[in-house]
């Protein structure tokens, strides 16, 4: 069922399922990013073609392809904002297509990204200032949730990293957090969410 969404979109209603529960409209609505992200593949494969084809310096592919990456976040960005202030549909496309491809200009930067506290110090006091304007909270947190992911996923240590001792399994807790969450709905009419949090 999971690979048939990504090319046909998600069906997110199975008959009877989860009907009683307060929140019905989805047996797993996390699989609503899926077709979102196998298009954005479907994008960085065309761009890694085009370079490929056009280009024979194995070298020069790569300079420019990364070149390609980093200079359609800022286009992408930019017309987002234009988007975003006529009321286009297109936002949500756009939107995710700078979430994307930051991770990748991110990586390509990687030796010249400083990820310091007080980077992120700075980063969440304007993120918290922002707040009093949502047009201004919107766009300063597409341009810092990044940062925010890579500092949280690098830089704390200790107990916390203790979590990933067996393998990356975060993506396997999003895609399936929500029907378990569902599931002990079901099982347990009326439960808080401070129990379904612990569960």
């Amino acid at each position: 069922m999971t690979c048939g969404t990504l090319i046909t979109g998600v069906c997110y209603n199975l008959p009877g399922v989860f009907e009683y529960n307060p929140y019905k409209i989805a047996v797993n609505g996390s699989l609503w990013s899926m077709p979102w992200e196998v298009r954005m593949y479907a994008i960085l494969a065309i761009f890694w073609l085009c370079t490929k084809v056009l280009l024979k310096d194995s070298i020069e592919k790569l300079k420019i392809l990364q070149k390609i990456i980093m200079s359609s976040v800022v286009v992408v960005f930019i017309l987002l904002i234009y988007l975003y202030f006529t009321g286009s549909n297109k936002a949500l496309f756009l939107k995710l297509y700078v979430l994307f491809f930051s991770g990748g200009a991110y990586y390509i930067l990687k030796k010249r990204i400083e990820l310091s506290d007080r980077i992120m110090t700075g980063i969440l006091v304007i993120l918290l200032l922002s707040t009093v304007s949502k047009h201004a909270f919107y766009f300063i947190y597409i341009i810092a949730l990044p940062y925010i992911l890579f500092y949280a996923a690098y830089i704390p240590s200790g107990f916390i990293r203790k979590y990933n001792s067996f393998g990356d399994y975060s993506y396997g807790v999003y895609i399936f957090a929500f029907p378990i969450q569902q599931s002990f709905t079901a099982l347990i009419p009326g439960i808080s969410v401070l129990c379904l949090i612990i569960l």
